[in-house]
């Protein structure tokens, strides 16, 4: 989900500051956050089940005994410090000029640089620039600051979701409406209503199995490799961004004040409408449960997808006839990440998320299963999965 919104990851916070710089240089967190939001079939990859899944402001399933900070907030902002910590900002901004400078903020006129505004005001009306008042000079905006109030600042799942989107295009929007959907139903009528609905295709949480009842399933997986689970995320000016608008009244019949394609780029008021927004790399806790690193809340996984999706369906939620009305037969099988030091690709006992194909454990299963031999392959557990899973809120 941080793909969408600030084209950041754990992988690419990790970076070392001149990879990042070059990174940023050449490959800029908005170019990123537009490429990941231009492949619509990533956005089936979106957390789905809200609160019921991924906890609330209180607690998740799979907080940790002693945990500080719930992984239930799957955004969450902290006080800043813009003086004490430029870093926080994206590259080619300081906290100091890009929070504090006046120049910065289209409502603040520089009362001591009257040289510049003259000018400035010449060249705009053509008339010469009135200095404002040496009394009263006028009153700077605040220094933008967290908000901290329930909802708004540490954000849920839920809550994560809308504001993304509330800050992505309208075209992207559109179409995560039209092909997706990332709730929970648990009403069984209108969960077979839903095999009809395409939208709710990609959400196990929203669509029955297939009423098959001789088939099986086997979800295979690797755990204990830290997995971003939950961010700490930073906010910044608010900025032009470079999308059209998609109303009929921004089409232009002359070129005169719009650009050649005819479409006005900004809205008739004229306003910055898009904020910057980005992983706090500043936050680092590794002594804290749970560890964070460069703004990044680790939790259990595979080291690309958390615990919960790997095996909350597979140990829970298809062992309900709400969601498996056939009974299709669950088998849930995890491999310890324990790779070979002297492989760079984890070797035969590797549970990565991609190198997990070699694993030796993974590829006798499936040998197993394509030969039809797959009677003694039980559950297996390294994790504790099935603690987490009864935790969720299934009913």
């Amino acid at each position: 989900m941080t793909a969408f919104l600030s084209g950041e990851m754990k992988d690419t916070v990790e970076v070392n500051p001149a990879g990042s710089y070059v990174l940023e240089k050449f490959f800029s967190r908005k170019d990123r956050a537009k490429l990941f939001r231009s492949w619509a079939g990533g956005a089936s990859m979106w957390v789905k089940g809200g609160e019921a899944v991924w906890g609330n402001a209180t607690h998740a399933p799979d907080d940790l005994e002693g945990t500080s900070h719930t992984h239930g907030h799957f955004f969450s902002f902290r006080a800043p410090t813009p003086e004490s910590e430029p870093s926080s900002l994206p590259a080619g901004h300081s906290a100091t000029t890009s929070l504090n400078n006046p120049q910065n903020h289209p409502t603040m006129a520089p009362v001591d640089d009257e040289a510049a505004e003259r000018a400035k005001s010449k060249e705009r009306s053509g008339k010469d620039y009135e200095p404002p008042s040496r009394v009263n000079p006028p009153t700077p905006p605040p220094v933008p600051a967290v908000e901290t109030s329930p909802g708004v600042g540490n954000l849920t799942a839920e809550e994560a979701g809308n504001w993304i989107l509330q800050h992505t295009p309208y075209s992207w929007q559109k179409m995560i409406a039209t092909n997706y959907s990332y709730g929970i139903e648990r009403d069984e009528e209108v969960l077979k209503r839903n095999n009809q609905d395409h939208t709710k295709w990609t959400n196990p949480l929203e669509i029955q199995l297939p009423n098959a009842p001789s088939m099986k399933i086997f979800c295979l997986h690797g755990h204990g490799k830290e997995t971003e689970r939950s961010y700490w995320y930073a906010r910044g000016e608010y900025e032009y961004d470079d999308m059209l608008a998609d109303s009929v009244q921004a089409v232009c019949y002359n070129t005169t004040e719009c650009d050649t394609r005819g479409v006005t780029p900004r809205s008739p008021l004229d306003l910055p409408t898009s904020r910057q927004n980005w992983i706090d790399v500043l936050v680092t806790r590794e002594n804290e449960v749970p560890k964070v690193r460069n703004g990044v809340k680790i939790g259990e996984g595979d080291g690309t997808v958390a615990s919960l999706s790997l095996g909350a369906m597979c140990v829970e939620g298809w062992k309900r006839k709400r969601w498996n009305p056939a009974g299709i037969k669950t088998v849930t099988y995890e491999m310890a990440h324990r790779p070979e030091a002297m492989d760079i690709r984890g070797g035969a006992t590797t549970a990565d998320h991609i190198d997990i194909l070699g694993s030796s454990a993974l590829n006798e299963i499936l040998l197993k299963v394509a030969a039809g031999d797959s009677d003694d392959i039980e559950d297996h557990f390294v994790s504790d999965i099935r603690k987490y899973a009864q935790k969720i809120q299934w009913d």
